[in-house]
């Protein structure tokens, strides 16, 4: 074999391309254009997209030419899938209309059900809903007559796609309605789980809540009998969704149980995630057991912890950080939609996830980040293709693939920048040897094998550089010894750290507080933190970190602020994020950082000793026997803190309404030796062109979507051993929703005997 041939192996765009000049050497117009075709998929996987696109338009030429039909209408079918990867819908629909065309005429009925459903999405994405509908109510129809029930399946999803898009939601009930029988006909219960999720939307959006419980209950329990919990929590979090919106605050089966507050623990192994934006900052994340990312920060102290943003990720998630200067930070991960998505902190602010990517991640997929410059960042991993995906940012966000080699999914990643001009993305392939992708000075370089060292399938790395001339990598080999190879002008290496072993796959952390310095950290067979140290060119053996025990493979997180700084950060077996500290002496043994605490109903934030007990929507809206537009509350919560104080808090959409309401809201504990009970009671005034202003007990001129809050103090609050027992006891809270009362604009006249509507739900 000669080298050129060598480098080929293994790479399918090379092979396919070299197919292609084959033929077209050897005059085979057949093969020629089934290479073109197949070329032309290669190269979108590879996000080359006009040359895919004129590869499968060259295709399709010769199999017009040749007056190939079937073929004709298979390369249609991919040039069509061409111009949709690139955004080009028009062009997309235009050969995807071909296809049909082409099926029609030679009887193929069951690929004309196909390419008509195939049709409907790419008109969808046209903007052209009405027609979408249509050809996907034939392509429905079609599969029915072929008695196809898989593709009747597929089909009705894609039919109630069509029908919802256009906000024709009862249409889109019933046609997801019948795919769940089908699931359940054929028994089919992988498919019933998913197609019952979508059928509850659907019954939410087209407002019937009741029956969209219960097959969101039953979505549920079919998920738990699959044992598939990224399903079960997807399910999960749709009925929550559709629980809120009901209005209600009864404890469904799925939802969390009293009592009134809970910590937020992360799961065990937990991946955890810093950065340090300046000398005297840092920071750190995990999801926690609800979903939410939860951070910290230390300016000289730790902070309270606080929510990061609205969404929820499924526990476990991984999660990727990175700050390009001292004002900006930003925390990212794959959701459940398989997109990456992403929070960032500026200027003292921080501003809730936002979808940074299309491409597509498995769920839970590692992801990795650097920046090499204050106006540039980037963040890859492994896509639902095996690719290496990801996305730059210099200024805005734009959409990447590094080279051509596909990993397995879950594969982890490990980046560095050792300069301005230079990014480097490692992992280990599927041959269990490590392998490196390389940017310089504005161009990424294939994929080649670093050195011959054998490592687990999908083993974690840990990379670092401490100066612009030289980078290290580190990972525990087949043998469970810790390896790592080193660069300075070309790849040396192998060598090994230390004489412990470790258990296969476990995470390293590793990081330089000085160029002449570096230091790895990892969990033993032992169950005990250790690190490793470099310094001025040996490597010390092992030594414990702290005397804490962690799982094994527990990932440790470690962060450098400054040359006379370390920090490592881990989730222990209780779910506690902890950390351990060395500065500029010896390392101080592990302490938890502050608990995050979350109110029962719906994981709503809880800071310190405030506690929060929310409400979500008590009631939907407030009648005005029709004559003004009406009040509605979208929110409404008590927050009592340990100094006595208390605040409620209503927030309002009264739609330019003027009016006047009055509420009472009582508040019980029970489950303690001293209960109480306490109303509360208000006044508000609503008008939608005015101004928040206190008069009395009243505010008056509240305008559209404005904050109502009411506040005071209770002496019990301030005890200590009232709050404990709180928790010891499992005591709960229960708020009655408000008896909102209203009456028309002219605060004075008589109140109408009919102007009570009572919230629904408990808290």
């Amino acid at each position: 074999m000669t080298n050129s041939d060598a480098d080929m192996a293994g790479d399918p765009l090379a092979e396919a391309q070299e197919r292609v000049q084959v033929c077209r050497e050897a005059g085979d117009r057949p093969g020629l254009a089934a290479a073109l075709v197949i070329l032309s998929a290669h190269l979108q996987n590879a996000a080359r997209l006009d040359e895919a696109t004129a590869a499968a338009q060259e295709g399709v030429g010769i199999y017009r030419e040749l007056d190939n039909r079937p073929g004709l209408s298979w390369a249609l079918e991919n040039l069509a899938s061409r111009h949709a990867a690139a955004g080009h819908f028009p062009q997309a629909v235009e050969a995807a209309q071909e296809r049909v065309h082409i099926n029609r005429d030679t009887g193929n009925r069951p690929t004309l059900a196909s390419a008509l459903i195939t049709l409907s999405a790419y008109l969808q994405n046209n903007n052209q809903l009405a027609h979408a509908i249509t050809t996907a109510q034939e392509g429905t129809q079609t599969y029915r007559e072929l008695n196809d029930q898989p593709g009747l399946s597929w089909a009705l999803e894609n039919l109630a796609s069509r029908h919802a898009a256009a906000g024709r939601f009862p249409e889109a009930v019933e046609a997801a309605r019948e795919r769940v029988e089908i699931s359940r006909e054929t028994g089919n219960r992988s498919g019933l789980a998913p197609a019952l999720v979508v059928l509850a939307a659907y019954l939410q959006n087209a407002d019937r809540l009741d029956e969209a419980i219960g097959n969101a209950r039953e979505s549920i329990t079919v998920f738990r009998e699959l044992r598939n919990r990224p399903g079960l929590a997807w399910a999960r979090q749709n009925l929550r969704r559709i629980a809120i919106a009901l209005g209600s605050r009864q404890p469904f089966e799925d939802t969390v149980p009293a009592p009134f507050v809970r910590e937020a623990p992360a799961p065990a192994l937990a991946p955890v995630a810093t950065v340090s934006r300046t000398d005297d900052h840092m920071e750190v994340y995990t999801v926690g057991e609800d979903g939410y990312v939860w951070g910290a920060w230390w300016d000289g102290e730790w902070h309270e912890r606080f929510r990061v943003g609205t969404k929820r990720f499924p526990p476990g998630t991984p999660l990727a950080t990175l700050s390009r200067n001292e004002s900006h930070m930003e925390v990212m991960a794959v959701w459940e939609d398989g997109h990456l998505w992403s929070a960032w902190w500026y200027d003292g602010e921080w501003h809730d996830w936002f979808q940074v990517s299309g491409q597509v991640f498995p769920l839970r997929a590692p992801l990795a980040t650097l920046s090499r410059n204050d106006d540039h960042m980037e963040v890859y991993g492994v896509g639902d293709d095996g690719l290496v995906r990801g996305a730059w940012w210099t200024g805005e966000w734009a959409d990447l693939t590094v080279g051509t080699r596909v990993f397995p999914q879950g594969t982890p990643l490990a980046t560095l920048s050792r300069n301005e001009s230079h990014m480097e993305v490692m992992a280990v392939w599927e041959d269990g040897h490590l392998w490196s992708a390389w940017w310089y000075d504005g161009e990424w370089h294939d994929w080649f094998q670093v050195n011959d060292t054998v490592f687990p399938e999908k083993a974690p790395l840990a990379a670092l550089s401490r100066n612009d001339d030289h980078m290290e990598v580190y990972g525990v080999g087949d043998d469970g010894r810790l390896w790592g190879a080193w660069w300075d002008g070309e790849w040396r290496g192998p060598f090994t750290v230390g004489t412990h072993t470790l258990p296969r796959n476990t995470p390293v952390a590793a990081l330089s507080r000085a160029e002449d310095y570096m230091e790895i950290f990892a969990v033993g067979e032992d169950e005990r933190a250790r690190g490793a140290w470099w310094d001025d060119g040996v490597w010390s053996d092992w030594y414990d970190l702290g005397t804490r025990r962690f799982p094994k493979r527990t990932p440790l997180a470690a962060l450098s602020r400054n040359e006379d700084h370390m920090e490592v950060f881990a989730v222990d077996g209780n779910g506690r994020l902890a950390t351990t500290w060395w500065y500029d002496g010896p390392w101080h043994d592990w302490s938890d950082l502050p608990v995050a605490l979350v109110s029962v109903p719906d994981g709503d934030i809880v800071f310190g000793t405030r506690r929060v007990l929310t409400l979500g929507r008590p009631i939907q809206q407030i009648s005005t026997g029709g004559m003004m537009e009406p009040l509605v509350c979208t929110e409404a919560q008590v927050v009592c803190g340990s100094d006595g104080s208390w605040e409620f808090t209503a927030h309002l959409d009264n739609h330019e309404t003027e009016c006047d309401v009055s509420f009472d809201l009582e508040l019980n504990l029970a489950g303690t030796s001293r209960p109480f009970t306490f109303v509360l009671r208000g006044d508000l005034s609503a008008a939608g062109d005015g101004y928040a202003t206190r008069v009395g007990s009243r505010i008056q001129g509240v305008p559209p979507s404005r904050t109502f809050r009411e506040s005071g103090t209770f002496e019990l609050l301030r005890d200590p051993d009232f709050w404990r027992e709180v928790f010891k006891a499992g005591a709960t809270f229960t708020l009655t929703p408000p008896a909102w009362k209203f009456w028309p604009e002219n605060a004075d006249a008589e109140e109408p005997e009919d102007a009570v509507t009572s919230g629904a739900g408990t808290g």
